[in-house]
């Protein structure tokens, strides 16, 4: 049948795909948008060969995998279309845009994505924009945003994502708006914005359980899963890998399957067991071309013992350079998991094209999959490539730099690597300061990878040559002298010497070293005293009078609550905050009060202070020296 019933069954079709893709199952929504497309073929109705060719495009592809039924779909709906239909013609090159993702037509992108803003923003120009208007731009700018998603651009396409949302959100098409917050927690993932992914993350678990969209409910708790990998809470992470892999059906196997193994290879590589998914890994290897998956075999070659194998992969794909590799979101994950096997194989060869490749990049952080698996700072691999190269200054402030920032982001387990890649480098170079920070390197790492049982990285300590890595091998001898003379000391650490004019602090610290491992009274360094205190640090009818104030500015903040007065509510709160440190400066448990400063406190905060004028000042002069005292000298009532 032709005509009204044929028009009638391709719209029943489209809505059919679209009511069978928010519940998850993709793979029927596909065939339902084929057949509408098929329809509306027939008929001659470009405006429903759009639309069919548009929900195709909602449906999951897989990932690294151009689809030739959906970019020819898309085309023939562009050829077709009216070109006064703007808003057709924009989301039609949107999606299109999308669909190209995965193949080599980098230009034919960026033109498409931006043909697609420029009309998007025409429409919402006119003096009556048609319905959805908003949300036919916020297409064009997630569209623009997945063409910059490669390296060094996570700024600028959160930028696009928010814009984005707030279009949607103007529309009430919370689907979008659910998209851009999944793409908003990737892309402040990859700027090492953890503390935004924390905020964002429960603001898209809201949206997914108010729109009930299945496969955004898998990308929560794949979401959660990455978090407790990057955390080290492999617990948790095992449990939410595996809850992700069972929240699609199986017809939307083909990503699932890549983002599980992702999250399995990380979690099983933290524990130290790759070798219970080797088979599994060799599939899926063999069964994905994206460069990232021979990566990742050599990676875990290397922690198999099969150096020779990794070595082979590391040459096929960085022999001749990166040029070969697509700048797409996997590229800075790619050349990171090379860096780490180009250290661990010592191919010094291809080492300096991965640290240059990676030098830009020691801000950003590794991510792996959309948001799947974080691998923690790019510095660190910057670092291991920088090393390998042989560029030891600049590895080791690069490492230093990894540390930092994994740390800053929560990244626990790689910080941890990343201390121990710092200590080895440390301790090959060999000076006498270096090898007393190894150890403490390699302290730390030891102490963080039991408590979190990273099999992984306990493997790793242990097969450093000795005792090294434990902390019990014998000390390297260090020079240093402390001695006075005359107005200045003189200040002796490895073969150089320093003078420093005489200072309160220096003559503390000349006891202290004098006494190594006792415990000497502050108020005898002081030079003794009386031990007594002055009295009460504030009297009654003080102590009467703030709280008094305190209950005035509790009914003033609340009363600027109340009526959202932003600057009475600062203010207020700074001065509650000020009465409630001198009231609790003055009072103590159980509202004991505080007597004025004792002879030994006045001791203890004078001793303090002087000791930590001292090791500033020696910071400029010896900063090895001041870094080892600021860790063995401890000050307080005793030092």
């Amino acid at each position: 049948l032709h005509g009204e019933g044929d028009l009638t069954r391709a719209q029943l079709l489209i809505r059919l795909g679209d009511a069978l893709w928010r519940a998850g199952d993709g793979s029927r929504a596909r065939e339902r948008f084929q057949q509408a497309a098929e329809l509306a073929r027939r008929l001659g109705d470009a405006t429903r060969l759009a639309h069919a060719a548009m929900g195709y495009g909602l449906t999951q592809v897989e990932t690294g995998v151009p689809d030739p039924v959906f970019i020819k779909l898309l085309e023939e709906a562009l050829a077709t279309v009216d070109p006064r239909q703007r808003q057709l013609g924009a989301r039609l090159r949107a999606r299109l845009t999308l669909a190209l993702y995965f193949t080599p037509e980098a230009a034919r992108r960026l033109q498409l994505s931006e043909d697609s803003i420029r009309l998007a923003r025409e429409t919402l120009a006119l003096p009556t924009p048609p319905p959805f208007a908003h949300t036919t731009l916020a297409h064009a700018l997630l569209a623009r945003r997945i063409v910059l998603w490669g390296p060094g651009h996570a700024a600028d396409r959160l930028a696009l994502v928010d814009e984005a949302i707030a279009h949607a959100t103007h529309d009430g098409q919370m689907p979008v708006v659910v998209e851009g917050h999944f793409l908003r927690i990737c892309d402040q993932l990859e700027l090492g914005d953890v503390t935004g992914v924390d905020r964002t993350l429960p603001q898209l678990e809201r949206l997914v359980g108010e729109t009930r969209l299945a496969l955004y409910h898998w990308h929560v708790t794949l979401l959660q899963a990455m978090r407790a990998l990057l955390a080290g809470r492999l617990v948790d992470a095992e449990r939410l890998v595996f809850d992700a892999f069972g929240t699609l059906p199986p017809s939307e196997g083909r990503n699932s399957r890549q983002f599980f193994m992702v999250q399995l290879y990380t979690l099983r590589r933290d524990q130290g067991r790759l070798a219970e998914i080797d088979a599994q890994l060799d599939d899926a290897t063999s069964a994905h071309t994206l460069p990232i998956w021979s990566a990742g075999r050599a990676l875990a070659d290397v922690d198999l013992g099969r150096p020779a194998a990794a070595a082979r992969t590391l040459e096929a794909l960085a022999g001749q350079g990166l040029g070969a590799l697509p700048r797409d979101t996997n590229w800075l994950p790619t050349v990171a998991i090379l860096a780490e096997v180009a250290h661990a194989v010592d191919n010094a060869q291809i080492a300096p094209c991965l640290y240059e490749a990676l030098a830009p990049h020691v801000d950003d952080a590794v991510v792996l999959g959309t948001g799947a698996a974080c691998w923690g700072s790019a510095a660190r691999y910057a670092g291991l490539a920088a090393a390998t190269a042989g560029l030891t200054a600049i590895a080791e402030a690069t490492l230093e730099r990894a540390v930092l920032a994994n740390t800053r982001m929560g990244a626990v387990p790689q910080a941890a690597h990343s201390e121990f890649d710092l200590a080895r480098l440390l301790l090959r170079r060999g000076e006498p300061a270096d090898t007393m920070r190894a150890q403490q390197l390699f302290a730390r790492a030891r102490e963080t990878a039991t408590t979190l049982q990273l099999g992984g990285l306990l493997a790793r300590l242990d097969a450093v040559d000795g005792a090294w890595a434990a902390g019990t091998s014998a000390r390297v001898r260090v020079t240093a002298t402390l001695r006075r003379e005359g107005d200045y000391w003189s200040v002796g650490w490895h073969d150089r010497t320093r003078r420093l004019k005489a200072s309160d602090g220096l003559v503390y610290l000349a006891r202290l070293l004098a006494s190594p491992g006792q415990a000497v009274a502050a108020l005898d360094l002081a030079g003794g005293g009386d031990a007594g205190d002055a009295g009460a640090m504030l009297d009654a009818p003080a102590r009467a009078a703030y709280r008094h104030r305190l209950g005035e500015l509790r009914e003033d903040l609340a009363e600027a609550e109340r009526f959202a007065d932003t600057g009475r509510i600062a203010r207020a709160r700074a001065e509650l905050d000020a009465i409630a440190s001198e009231l609790a400066r003055a009072s103590g448990l159980g509202g004991r009060i505080h007597r004025a400063a004792s002879g030994a406190s006045r001791a203890r905060v004078n001793v303090t202070r002087a000791i930590s004028r001292t090791l500033r000042r020696l910071q400029a002069e010896s900063p090895e020296l001041a870094r080892h005292l600021d860790r063995q000298v401890k000050t307080g009532f005793f030092c």
